[in-house]
């Protein structure tokens, strides 16, 4: 199956289309062009995009700079050279935008003006997925696929990506907790067999087209996936696997918050089952079903090193809960969301569950930054990134011929400083600047900041 089939493009990019170059093994793609530049498709979309993108919301030109800044400092790693990363990433966000506005030609479904206007996804989400795709999949596919693969695994990484957070938004601003369960049967149905049920439910034809274009892009994942499989591909049997680990985890945090009748999960549950909500494991099985495929199977070493790869990156998405948690900590107590830091405040007896009920959200969150909550949740979110990058490096020798390992930890160290951003707007101080930076030095005096009794709380993360 051609990229053009699951994520075409107007009959003058077909023509003008990027070129499949073949990449032997062991040598590098980056040393000529990934792909050259498209034109902007001809065809006239059927719904035009009207909405300008909120300036605050994450695309702004300082935004657009610090990408640019970051693909240059990283143009030291072979497999991301700043020009050819740049291309890539704008080839890959022409082809998706496009494959959105296309959501029209299906009546079923929502079209991409229509989410954007009723909030149900931003301009931003499938452009940092896009950017952030691009910057994990090259370190893992330069040396064996082509531009072709790699700009259609990149393009799968950007559909789950946004179809997840589509999703997550409509079951936690519409839906009740048995419409949440079901949708994610119906996104688990689109992402492991293709197809789902359409929704045409007569309390709201708007919230229903809008699951519906979640789950149509849960199916271009799909027939990403299955078109690059192997006849006894490992990497897809974990894919499955995992889509289903994911589901189960975002129903168990969405029945804890709907039952649990005032009581909220321990540290140790949240560590051990509601984190596998985390969108990690899906987003590297994708890359290694391409490498799968590139590389015609995997050898006895590859298995156990592709093992430690894919722990190692599950650890470093879950630590992307956490940081998230002290950001949306304001938010989580006005809703009563689930977050690890009022977990760990009632655990260690700084606030009660009635204090939970009564104060405000603002005396809550000065009672947690004083007593030093918010800090060592960061910190538990550290030891999670941290451990995630040492399992890396297990991997290393097994995999040195086609992975480029330190290109594909620098790109992590985006992934976390793109998560302290948001706590450095929230807090504006020297700290959380220090911290933002942290991603850029040291990893060893990231490690040494965290606390004895959050270092204890390790035994949990490698079970």
């Amino acid at each position: 199956m051609s990229i053009d089939s699951i994520f075409p493009m107007g009959r003058d990019d077909l023509t003008n289309g990027v070129v499949s170059q073949s990449v032997p093994k062991g040598r590098a793609l980056i040393h000529g062009r990934i792909l050259p530049q498209l034109e902007v498709p001809p065809k006239r979309h059927t719904i035009k995009p009207h909405t300008v993108p909120n300036r605050k919301e994450g695309l702004n030109s300082l935004y657009k700079a610090g990408a640019m800044l970051w693909l240059l400092l990283c143009h030291r790693y072979p497999s991301l050279r700043a020009g050819n990363t740049y291309r890539l990433i704008n080839e890959a966000m022409r082809r998706y935008r496009y494959r959105l506005y296309n959501l029209s030609d299906d009546p079923e479904c929502l079209d991409y003006s229509s989410l954007i206007d009723r909030r149900y996804v931003k301009e931003k989400h499938w452009t940092y997925a896009a950017y952030i795709a691009t910057i994990t999949s090259l370190p893992l596919l330069y040396k064996v696929c082509d531009s072709q693969k790699i700009l259609m695994a990149i393009l799968t990484k950007t559909s789950f990506g946004a179809n997840a957070k589509l999703l997550d938004n409509l079951n936690d601003e519409v839906h009740d907790t048995s419409q949440a369960v079901d949708a994610l049967k119906n996104w688990l149905s689109a992402h492991t067999r293709g197809e789902y049920d359409n929704q045409k439910r007569d309390r709201d034809p708007i919230i229903a087209r809008a699951e519906n274009s979640a789950f149509k892009m849960g199916t271009w994942v799909f027939r990403a996936v299955n078109s690059c499989r192997l006849h006894t591909s490992q990497m897809y049997g974990a894919y499955l696997n995992d889509v289903i680990k994911i589901v189960d985890g975002q129903i168990n945090s969405i029945k804890h918050k709907a039952d649990r009748k005032g009581r909220l999960p321990s540290l140790r549950e949240y560590i051990g089952r509601i984190s596998e909500k985390s969108i990690g494991d899906l987003w590297i099985d994708i890359d290694l079903c391409f490498l799968e495929e590139g590389i015609e199977g995997f050898d006895g070493c590859q298995e156990r090193a592709i093992e430690s790869l894919k722990f190692g990156n599950s650890l470093i998405f879950k630590s992307c809960l956490f940081y998230d948690d002290v950001q949306d900590i304001y938010e989580d107590l006005s809703t009563k969301s689930i977050n690890s830091s009022i977990i760990l405040a009632l655990e260690r007896g700084v606030i009660s569950y009635n204090d939970l009920e009564e104060k405000s959200a603002q005396e809550m969150v000065k009672k947690l930054r004083e007593t030093g909550i918010l800090m060592d949740t960061i910190r538990l979110a550290d030891l999670f990134f941290i451990t995630g990058i040492e399992t890396l490096y297990e991997a290393k020798d097994s995999l040195k011929g086609f992975l480029d390992l330190e290109g594909l930890i620098r790109s992590y160290r985006l992934l976390r400083m793109f998560l302290m951003r948001k706590i450095l707007n929230m807090n504006r101080d020297y700290e959380s600047l220090k911290l933002f930076f942290s991603s850029l030095g040291d990893l060893d005096k990231i490690k040494r900041a965290i606390p004895d009794d959050i270092m204890g709380l390790k035994r949990y993360i490698m079970k």
